[in-house]
């Protein structure tokens, strides 16, 4: 609510409070509020907070003041209210007492629902990594390039995830739903923990916790509620075009798919080519492989997400692969000349 407009509705709330409005008032009143949307539903808001207070009415304390100090007593100390104070500034101070009465009352509306409302935006770079702590408990991991909104309302916590991929430990609350929203498919938990990814025009699902339920995110589906798949801890699920495809996986894959959040990439028997779209969504260098025979071979070993450098030298040391930086941000990647490798790998 702007400020000014506030002041103008406490104004208007005292005012009609404290005194019989005369016709002419009631009409400057009128005119006011129906000026502009935002003046009646100020007056309407700071109206029904006000009247819902535990407090007397303006006028009863005028009215208590005016008993207990006659009109012959005012120019005496004995009425500090009425001596000094003309009716129009106790108007300004009652509706200064209605601006703070209700910004009391508000405020504690907000600290009440604080931890039932939230609204953020969380957007990472190109390798960075960040976590945020929700109101309700809850916990996301945003992986490089990505972003989030999430808003939380009274009956569901629902998070968009428009690109890259996120990590949620979810509180458990059965009453307030969480649900992950994506142009490829939509998530509802409870409490649970799972990994989503959005890769091209694809939802790839990994389940740590619990069970997730996968929805449709098309506006055409018939029933958008109606579970497209129910995936349990221990599986992974990839939608395409609403066709959830659910696959068992161990503990050494499970592992695999999270290393992320630690920092971590773990290869085990990938093909190079696979390798460098991974790391590649964690630097700003391009790498461009000269010899595409050496697509297919295959990589092992754990890198951290920030070392591009230390991946190029154990791909040289281990594999038989060289590196040639063109530039700063564009590497070039082929066979390694026998010589140069001792312990190449093919």
């Amino acid at each position: 609510m702007d400020d000014d407009v506030s002041t103008q509705a406490a104004y208007w709330v005292a005012k009609m409070d404290s005194e019989l409005p005369s016709p002419d008032l009631f009409k400057k009143f009128l005119q006011w509020k129906d000026s502009d949307p935002l003046h009646a539903s100020a007056f309407g808001e700071l109206s029904a907070i006000w009247a819902a207070a535990e407090k007397p009415k303006m006028h009863e304390i005028i009215a208590e003041e005016q008993l207990q100090y006659p009109a012959t007593d005012r120019t005496t100390d004995q009425s500090p209210i009425a001596q000094y104070l003309p009716f129009s500034l106790k108007i300004s101070l009652a509706a200064s007492l209605v601006i703070g009465l209700c910004l009391v009352v508000m405020s504690g509306l907000q600290i009440n629902q604080g931890a039932q409302l939230q609204s953020l935006q969380l957007v990472t770079q190109i390798g960075e990594q960040k976590t945020k702590k929700l109101n309700d408990g809850s916990e996301l991991t945003l992986n490089t390039n990505s972003k989030v909104n999430v808003q939380y309302s009274k009956n569901e916590r629902s998070i968009y995830l428009t690109s890259g991929e996120a990590h949620f430990e979810v509180a458990h609350n059965s009453q307030r739903p969480f649900k992950v929203y994506t142009p490829h498919g939509n998530v509802r938990a409870v409490g649970t923990a799972f990994t989503i990814s959005l890769a091209n025009d694809n939802l790839a699902i990994t389940v740590t916790e619990g069970r997730i339920a996968i929805t449709s995110s098309q506006p055409s589906a018939r029933n958008k509620n109606q579970p497209l798949a129910l995936v349990d801890a221990g599986h992974k699920v990839n939608v395409s075009d609403d066709h959830p495809q659910i696959k068992r996986i161990d503990t050494v894959e499970l592992e695999k798919r999270t290393a992320w959040q630690k920092g971590l990439l773990i290869f085990d028997g990938d093909s190079l080519k696979s390798v460098i779209e991974e790391i590649s969504r964690y630097t700003d260098t391009t790498i461009v492989v000269t010899d595409e025979s050496i697509n297919s071979v295959k990589i092992g070993g754990q890198f951290r997400t920030n070392e591009i450098q230390g991946l190029l030298e154990s791909l040289h040391n281990g594999f038989g692969i060289s590196a040639h930086y063109i530039d700063e941000n564009r590497v070039l990647l082929f066979r390694a000349n026998p010589h140069e490798s001792k312990d190449q790998k093919t």
